[in-house]
């Protein structure tokens, strides 16, 4: 479905949802103007507000061609950018910046995802408040504020070339502007006082002008700060910075205008300044006249020339080669007068023009090549112009260069299309041997595919031999010895072997005299990579060279030779036709190779696990026969196998991408590039960490080879050129193409394609003129294949058309075409293949005519626009039936809306309408029945519309519900809701009341899950026949309770089993029927090291994201799908994830409880994501101070690990990526260190399904826990806070010594405490020590409460306090005093019963929750190594006594004290006079 927002004066605020996909999109414009979300509520949402003075200027994304789907989303404002949103894959689309303009409104489609989004422009507003003042000039009030002399250097001037700024910390000082009239300079005068830096800007005038001016005051009535802006550059701002929080900015700018003067105001500094605007350029765009031309088909180009205008390419001109003629090629496009810039290059006389890449933007009424870039077998040329709108891509041909262009232009470059032909292939020649004529005569030949390796020996007297080793067909050759190993004199040796992509192009050889006779002293030889030598000595004089020639390589060499090589001369050949790769990746593995005897790829066969690609398998072809490849690598037991099919010959195989990691030496990730397709990446997709190779030579590959053992190590290829279409004749045919237009029509209603081998043969139009039927002419061939046809509703419009083209043989094919319409999308009609050349949707216009160019198919399609009429009427909608009314359409609106409702349906509506001011009422339109529900729906017109309404009705024919929605409001549904049970609902009750008196009891007792299974059973009294229900104490007919539970469950035991890799599995049955599984792992926050500091906090936000097996879309469907709910949790010494559903689907649960645990994918923009939310979640812990300090005194008190902090610290955060959290889990996450817990299941189901996914988890030492030591400490810092918050803590025993971990959970409960509106609960509130000690009896407390934190081996026990900052010094001592007491034994036998049963009362109650169970097994396993009973744990509670309290308290408080206080800190005491407290 399409949608509009329209133009706006600006966007300002964007709400957008997300996962793999953007599902929608809502703007709010101009003064909170809110439009209606565009798709459906995605998983993950994110919002931005723009400031007042902040624009969209530019929006990027990501989309699926095949799916109209948009992935990503990227929003970019003169200040900042916002995004990305989504995933990141597909094809990249944009809306770029434009000088001046922001994007104020978007539209689109939408389903229940965003299908496609595009923007509309409009102008930065300036809320000048100028004036005209003649001439066309415009005059901008000053901006800044009052005060100062009036000055004003007036507006006779054609343009600014100066300005010089005087500025200090104070703000602008001064301002002078020199400025050019007729030719002639002039100076302005100076505006303010002679102090300050100077800052000069010079102005290239006349093709530089000045835009726009931005400043910024405060309330000293100066400008502090101000900034030029020209066509050409943005100038730095001069003075100082902007302040948001005390600055007022203001600009000077004016759309299409320039800057040719200055006013203001100023004393001894600039006090405002305002300016003079005109226009720079035409008001009337030129004509719009355009050109067909075509400068055809020849041997070669020559010369290009490339003249640039204002709007782009303004022409092109070339010049060509025909046998040795050269054709000079005319001019297309306009010559421009501006002095715009002209490109020329020339191409050597082995260079070709092989591909062509261009820009093409929509501006006013045409297309405008906007830039060019010629690439050549050697380099490329440009890009010449700015790179703005489509990218179109003319792309190269194996063996073929471009030898002619076409296209369209008038005033600019419209459109370019491009000629190919075969390159030349030069033959194989010998060159004859030079230098001496002694010795014999000696000749390899020349019937090699290349030379692999080549000796030298040289000796006093020159080169003493050669020799030459070939290849043949993969086969190496080994040469024969030419000359003699001599053996006096100083001799040297020397072999260079190439690589197999590597041969010779050029040879150079020294020669002396030597006994009257030429020999042989130095030989150099140079390869496409390098050049090898010189071998010898270079005296003498040089009297050979054997250059190198395009395609060619020397492949043989022959000579004469006797004790000393006297000629040498070489074999030309053309460089094989099958290349060889080496092969890429790591080291290690055993080599193997399919060679290259193939005629292409057929299949490809990938398995991946978790290190990497297990094996690769290639099937081929070879003359029509089929070949199988063989395995390479190993068919892991755990992975994902993947098939390639490649439909040889139509398509080939280009290129292989992917990647590898050199401390593993395995290819992790792979990718296989076709020329109609690219795979999915296979394994991991790249990161920071691997090195990334690519196999490609421009040609097909026919072959692979490589190295493996139990993975992939590397792989290479054999590629081949594509062979030329010999069928095609030396001369390419005549192009005729009839150019054709069916001009601008009313509406288009019918649509003929016409399909063909090639692409599109035929289009055929029907329009509407008024009420006559236009039939249009078939533009084409017609085809044996018949029409595809479809035809327009009537009000149904084409608003786009898309379209791919082809170069084949001569002439461009459109191969496919696709129409758009406000209602829905026909086509694709044709293959996707070529360039996308589309024509973009205008809002309120529809295509309403075609032109374009055909012969024997569709060459190229066009459209003419037209204005969709401004009263478009929408058929009525819902059942049939009744009398027909009708409003009409002459009103200017709707302003009410009444609406009446029964059991029945809509019974009526009313409308009242506004026209000219005037109102005006409709009739009611239904009936007025006696009983009904009365709704009145108000629209504030003008500013309020009416956009759309709403509705259902079903097989009654009458409409059931609706819903009218406004540009600012959505009413309430009127009637019912449209939805399944109520469908079901009404359907039954009606079918109940047409049946009465044909009833029975059987109806009654029986339970339908739909309307269809009601109708066909006989029907039962409903709520409008009179009659009653059975009551609910009675059982239904045929239902069998199930047995009820008995008073006195018994707990199940639990039961544990280890699995050889060290892993535990626990858990315990119950009578529930839901269960709750766990994976607990001994790593936490203190096994952090400074390189993963802050990991613990993000996995526990990335908990349950994609994996390497889900996407975490997928994850969360399947999650929906079971019911079930899901936590994560990161602690110093343990991090815990738990699922909880119903038992049934426990084989579910698990699998993706592991796989969230043991495969997460960390993509990057999700681990992103979640480091904003993680740097959120640090914003609200300083918003928490009692948490705040909690951490404080953690890193206050203890050296070592259990200082690390539990959030991750700000400073952590730009090192925390994907590859961190990687390392940190592979190290981590082992099986001795891991517990899987559940509550409610059966074990030995739990065994079947666990084991097979977690056995094979690695069996590493579990590490010794990091050393922690409580040394005590202070922590202070001052914030804003009005109150002053503190906790005084010290260091307890961990669970590692039980009694002394109860005693601390007892004397927290026993001191209790909370805030001064805590209720009562179990040890706490008014019952609590510190609430009836501290809170009771002091108001300036807000708070104070007791807190334990309880590790292994170690523990803090607590007491936090807030209190107003003047009482901050004896509110600390009087809590120091209530802990002194309690060590003193002042705590009576009722306090300590009550803190012992509340204890208890705690433990007993979390118990009751299953999620709870499963944590606490797992977490008792990890820390004890077993689950001891909850009987234990009583007794020991049970066991305590006040001497145990009082001792324990005595005990802690000797230990060195640890304070914190945060906020308004200035009157809390020092740390030593709190710490002799407890002396």
């Amino acid at each position: 479905m399409s949608w509009d927002d329209g133009t706006h004066a600006k966007v300002k605020k964007v709400h957008v949802t997300y996962d793999d996909v953007i599902y929608s999109i809502q703007v709010t414009y101009g003064a909170a103007l809110q439009y209606p979300r565009h798709g459906s509520v995605g998983p993950m949402s994110a919002e931005f507000t723009l400031e007042s003075d902040e624009h969209i200027t530019a929006l990027s994304g990501y989309a699926l061609s095949t799916k109209d789907v948009v992935t990503s989303l990227t929003f970019t404002t003169n200040k900042k950018t916002y995004g990305p949103y989504g995933s990141k894959f597909g094809y990249q689309f944009s809306a770029p910046e434009k000088t001046g303009k922001q994007i104020a409104g978007f539209h689109g489609a939408k389903g229940k995802i965003l299908n496609f989004i595009k923007v509309h422009y409009a102008p930065i507003s300036t809320e000048t408040g100028g004036s005209e003042i003649g001439s066309g000039t415009q005059k901008l009030n000053a901006y800044g504020e009052a005060g100062g002399t009036a000055w004003d250097d007036g507006s006779d001037h054609d343009g600014v070339t100066k300005i010089y700024v005087g500025y200090n910390l104070n703000g602008i000082q001064y301002v002078m502007f020199g400025y050019v009239k007729d030719g002639k300079p002039k100076q302005g005068g100076h505006h303010g006082s002679s102090n300050g830096v100077k800052a000069e800007i010079v102005i290239n005038h006349p093709d530089e002008h000045l835009i726009s001016v931005e400043g910024w005051y405060d309330s000293t009535n100066v400008i502090l700060g101000i900034q030029f802006k020209t066509n050409h550059k943005i100038c730095k701002p001069i003075g100082p910075e902007f302040n948001d929080n005390t600055d007022t900015k203001f600009t000077l700018q004016v759309q299409d205008k320039k800057i040719i003067g200055f006013h203001g105001f100023a004393s001894n500094h600039l006090n405002s300044i305002g300016a003079y605007f005109v226009p720079t350029l035409p008001i009337v765009p030129p004509e719009r006249v355009r050109a067909v031309w075509d400068d055809g088909a020849h041997d070669k180009v020559e010369k290009v020339f490339i003249r640039l205008g204002q709007d782009g390419i303004a022409s092109v001109k070339f010049e060509y080669i025909n046998d040795s003629d050269v054709v000079d090629g005319v001019e297309h496009g306009t010559p421009t007068l501006l002095g715009f810039e002209e490109f020329t290059f020339q191409l050597g006389s082995d260079e070709y023009i092989t591909a062509l890449s261009f820009y093409v933007e929509t501006l006013i009424t045409q297309n405008v090549v906007t830039s060019l870039t010629f690439i050549t077998n050697k380099k490329n040329y440009g890009p010449y112009g700015n790179k703005s709108g489509f990218h179109v891509f003319v792309p190269e041909e194996t063996g073929k260069q471009i030898v002619g262009f076409h296209g369209i232009s008038g005033n600019v470059l419209n459109a370019l299309g491009a000629y190919y032909a075969p390159i030349p292939i030069p033959t194989i020649k010998k060159l004859d041997a030079q230098g001496g004529t002694g010795g014999t005569a000696w000749d390899d030949g020349s019937d090699h595919d290349g030379v692999t390796k080549i000796y030298v020996r040289t000796g006093g007297l020159g080169v003493q031999y050669v020799k030459f080793d070939y290849v043949k067909a993969g086969q190496r050759k080994q040469g024969t010895l030419h000359g003699v190993h001599g053996s006096r004199g100083l001799t040297r040796e020397f072999t260079l072997e190439l690589g197999s992509d590597e041969y010779i192009t050029a040879l150079s050889a020294y020669f002396e005299t030597l006994n009257k006779q030429y020999v042989v002293r130095s030989l150099t030889f140079t390869t496409n990579k390098k050049t090898c030598g010189p071998y010898g000595n270079e005296s003498g004089f040089q009297n050979f060279y054997v250059p190198e020639e395009t395609g060619q390589q020397i492949a043989g060499f022959h000579g004469t030779s006797g004790n000393v090589v006297d000629s040498i001369g070489v074999h030309y050949a053309p460089i094989p036709t099958a290349k060889k790769l080496n092969a890429q990746g790591g080291t290690g593995g055993t080599a193997w190779d399919d060679g290259f005897d193939h005629d292409g790829v057929t299949k490809i066969y990938v398995r991946t696990g978790e290190v990497g690609v297990q094996y690769v398998k290639f099937d081929y072809e070879k003359a029509g026969q089929p070949k199988q490849g063989t395995l390479h690598g190993v068919h892991g037991r755990r992975g994902l196998t993947r098939e390639i099919v490649i439909n040889y010959p139509d398509e080939h195989l280009v290129s292989v991408e992917g990647w590898y990691d050199s401390s593993s030496n395995v290819i992790l990730g792979i990718q296989f590039i076709t020329n109609q397709k690219t795979s999915d990446y296979l394994g991991y997709e790249l990161d920071d960490t691997g090195t990334k190779f690519t196999l490609q030579v421009q040609n097909k590959i026919i072959g692979f080879h490589g190295f493996s053992s139990n993975h992939l190590h590397s792989i290479g290829a054999y590629f081949v050129p594509l062979p030329s279409t010999t069928t095609l004749p030396i001369v390419p045919p005549e192009k005729l193409e009839d150019v054709w237009d069916d001009r601008t029509h009313d509406k288009v209603k019918k649509v003929f394609v016409g399909l063909g081998q090639d692409g599109i043969a035929s289009v055929k139009f029907e329009y509407i003129n008024g009420s006559q039927v236009v039939y249009g002419v078939e533009h084409g061939t017609p085809t044996l294949l018949g029409f595809e046809e479809f035809t327009l509703g009537s009000y149904e419009h084409i608003t786009a058309l898309s379209s791919y083209i082809k170069t084949l043989s001569t002439q461009d094919v459109v191969t496919t075409l696709t129409f758009t319409t406000n209602k829905k999308t026909y086509g694709p009609y044709g293959n996707k293949s070529g360039f996308l050349l589309p024509s973009f949707e205008e809002t309120g216009k529809q295509i309403a005519g075609f032109h374009g160019r055909s012969n024997n198919v569709l060459n190229y399609i066009d459209v003419h626009y037209a204005t969709i009429p401004t009263v478009q009427k929408l058929d009525a909608q819902g059942g049939t039936g009744g009398t027909e009314w009708d409003d009409g359409s002459d009103h200017d609106g709707v302003t009410n809306i009444s609406v009446r409702t029964n059991w029945f349906g809509i019974q009526h509506v009313r409308f009242r309408y506004v026209k000219d001011g005037q109102p005006k009422q409709s009739g009611l339109h239904g009936g007025n029945g006696g009983r009904g529900h009365d709704r009145d729906v108000v629209i504030n017109h003008p500013d309020e519309h009416l956009v759309s309404v709403e509705g259902w009705y079903h097989s009654s024919n009458i409409i059931m519900g609706i819903q009218f929605n406004t540009n600012q409001k959505t009413s309430d549904y009127m009637g019912s809701k449209f939805n399944g049970s109520v469908i079901m609902y009404r359907t039954a009750a009606l079918r109940a009341k047409a049946l009465k008196g044909c009833l029975s009891r059987s109806f009654r007792a029986s339970r339908y899950a739909s309307s269809t299974a009601a109708a066909a059973a006989t029907a039962s009294p409903s709520i409008f026949s009179g009659s009653s229900l059975p009551s609910l104490n009675i059982p239904l007919d045929g239902v069998s309770l199930p047995p009820s539970l008995s008073d006195n469950v018994q707990p199940s035991k639990l039961q544990t089993t280890t699995l050889p890799n060290g892993l535990k599995i626990a858990s315990e049955m119950s009578p529930n029927p839901a269960a709750s599984v766990g994976l607990y792992v001994d790593c936490g926050s203190i096994y952090e090291t400074p390189y993963s500091r802050g990991a613990t906090h993000l996995l526990e936000r990335m908990a349950f994201k994609s994996t390497l097996n889900r996407s975490h879309v997928r994850l969360v469907r399947e999650i929906e799908s079971m019911g079930a709910s899901t936590s994560a949790s990161a602690s110093r010494e343990q991090m815990g994830y738990t699922i909880d559903a119903l038992r049934t689907y426990v084989p579910q649960m698990v699998e993706v409880l592991v796989d969230s645990v043991r495969n997460p994918a960390f993509v990057d923009w999700e681990v992103n994501e979640e480091l904003r939310k993680v740097k959120m979640e640090i914003g609200e812990l300083a918003k928490n101070p009692m948490g705040y300090l909690l951490e404080a005194v953690h890193s206050a008190g203890y050296s070592g690990a259990m200082a690390n902090p539990l959030y991750a610290p700000e400073s952590s955060i730009s090192g925390l990526n994907g590859d961190v959290l990687e390392k940190f889990v592979s190290e981590n996450y082992t099986a001795p260190r891991m517990v899987l817990a559940a509550s409610g299941v059966e074990h030995e189901e739990l065994l079947k399904v666990v084991e097979p996914l977690l056995s094979d988890l690695p069996n590493v030492t579990r590490p010794a826990e990091p050393k922690s030591q409580y040394v005590g400490g202070d922590f202070r810092q001052h914030t804003g806070d009005e109150a002053t918050h503190f906790a005084l803590s010290f260091g307890v025993p961990g669970w590692d010594k039980e009694k002394e971990a109860v005693m601390a959970t007892v004397l927290q409960m026993l001191m209790g405490g909370g805030g001064s509106f805590s209720a009562g609960g179990p040890g706490k509130g008014m019952h609590s020590w510190l609430y009836l000690r501290i809170l009771n009896q002091y108001q300036q407390f807000q708070s104070c409460t007791a807190f334990t934190s309880i590790f292994n081996n170690a523990g803090l026990f607590g007491i936090y306090g807030c209190t107003s900052p003047e009482y901050a010094a004896k509110g600390i001592e009087l809590v120091a005093d209530e802990m002194k007491a309690v060590a003193e034994g002042k705590v009576n036998q009722k306090h300590l019963d009550r803190a012992k049963a509340a204890t208890k009362s705690a433990i007993l109650m979390n118990l009751e929750s299953r999620m709870i169970v499963a944590e606490d097994i797992g977490r008792q396993i990890l820390t004890y190594g077993e689950r001891k009973p909850v009987d234990a744990f009583l007794k020991t509670v049970d066991q305590l006594t006040l001497k145990d309290i009082a001792d324990f308290t005595s005990k802690i408080i000797a230990k060195p004290l640890t304070m914190a206080s945060l906020g308004a800190v200035l009157n809390v005491p020092s740390y030593d006079s709190i710490s002799s407290r407890f002396s």
